[in-house]
């Protein structure tokens, strides 16, 4: 968000055993005046219905989040979620971030409990619309929009638009197996434009 000091950093790996998927993460976001990092552990579970397939998934997460001159405090979160791949190109998904409502510090500062339900549809074998509600239980409902085109088999075109705060964003995907990359940029009407890199190695 134009601030050279604030940055996010984020790395993480899956598997699959058997049906299931299991996922670690790491991440640090902040600067050195005000810090949040954390670590997660995750695992996805596949169903089959009769006409659609079902997965669902839940997380760990163990943040810990440092004040420079104030005091530095931990938490344990819990996320979960559910997708149904309904056919027709058609997947609905929701998830609950700190599902537990948990609390931080020795005053017991309540985090932030994050709920959202989106839907997404393949209209065509190269374009993906996804739109989605998102309420955090401090603000008002988050309304998001995106799209992804793919014009050829290893590119890909992507852009979004969200409200409270009304943002946009636009990136593109390149797929060079195993490696895969994105790189985005996200326009904030008061921080302007901030931009993110991603790299992902399937082995």
């Amino acid at each position: 968000f134009g601030f050279s000091e604030l940055t996010e950093t984020a790395v993480s790996a899956s598997a699959g055993i058997f049906k299931v998927r299991t996922g670690m993460g790491a991440f640090t976001y902040g600067f050195d005046k005000y810090r949040e990092s954390g670590f997660r552990l995750g695992l996805n579970i596949p169903f089959t219905l009769q006409d659609a397939a079902l997965q669902a998934g839940i997380a760990a997460e163990w943040r810990h989040i440092s004040i420079e001159n104030y005091s530095s405090a931990s938490a344990l979160l819990v996320d979960a979620g559910l997708i149904l791949h309904a056919g027709g190109g058609i997947s609905i998904a929701g998830v609950v971030s700190n599902a537990t409502g948990s609390a931080i510090g020795e005053s017991r500062e309540p985090l932030p409990v994050v709920s959202s339900v989106g839907i997404a549809w393949r209209v065509l074998s190269q374009l993906t619309l996804a739109g989605a509600a998102v309420k955090d239980n401090r603000f008002p409902v988050s309304w998001r929009m995106g799209a992804e085109y793919t014009p050829v088999p290893f590119l890909d075109l992507r852009s979004g638009a969200m409200t409270g705060p009304e943002q946009f964003n636009m990136g593109i995907g390149i797929r060079l197996h195993p490696v895969k990359t994105s790189v985005s940029v996200m326009n904030h009407p008061d921080l302007g434009w901030t931009p993110s890199v991603e790299l992902s190695v399937m082995l």
